[in-house]
């Protein structure tokens, strides 16, 4: 997966997130309003996860990329 696509996914991630607190019941008066928060707040809570586990794999993708850049260097280096 492209570092592109991951920052596409961070972005869908914080749109949902987005959306599910502007949803979420200001007043928790039955126990649907509590469900609906109960749930919202279980989908923001695995959006603000993906999104940094995603985070961690661009951040390791730029890593191996800047690996394999200085490799190369080293190489045309020493020819």
């Amino acid at each position: 997966m492209s570092i592109d696509e991951m920052n596409g996914m961070i972005k869908a991630y914080k749109e949902v997130k987005e959306y599910c607190e502007s949803i979420k019941q200001k007043k928790e008066t039955d126990i649907v309003d509590k469900s609906i928060n109960s749930t919202v707040s279980l989908v923001i809570y695995f959006c603000d996860k993906f999104e940094q586990i995603v985070e961690q794999s661009i951040d390791g993708e730029i890593e191996r990329m800047h690996e394999m850049m200085e490799r190369k260097k080293d190489e045309s280096e020493g020819v």
